[in-house]
């Protein structure tokens, strides 16, 4: 007999650092999945590069998701401040030099 799940929201945290080189490719990972999910939710933890201004960027293109600036506060404090924003049933987090297969 199949069940049937019954529609569960998924948010992607995705904590950011200094991955300009890399931010585009994980976003794209997640945009490239057969499930989207309910929201993309970027923490930028002070980065000195251009990651904000790419993540944000192809956010805007694609027209979903949110991106946040804060001082640098550490890994887990930016974790935590995406996981604080989402709203779905499940949180994933995506490194910013990570990517979905």
């Amino acid at each position: 007999m199949l069940l049937r799940q019954p529609h569960v929201r998924f948010s992607v945290a995705v904590p950011l650092y200094n991955h300009q080189n890399y931010i585009e490719e994980a976003l794209e990972s997640i945009f490239s999945q057969s499930l989207m999910p309910h929201e993309i939710i970027v923490i930028d933890d002070g980065s000195e590069d251009q990651s904000y201004e790419r993540a944000a960027a192809l956010l805007k293109v694609r027209g979903f998701g949110t991106i946040e600036r804060q001082s640098n506060a550490g890994a887990h404090a930016t974790i935590n401040r995406a996981i604080e924003r989402s709203t779905g049933d499940v949180i994933a987090v995506l490194n910013s030099d990570d990517r979905f297969t």
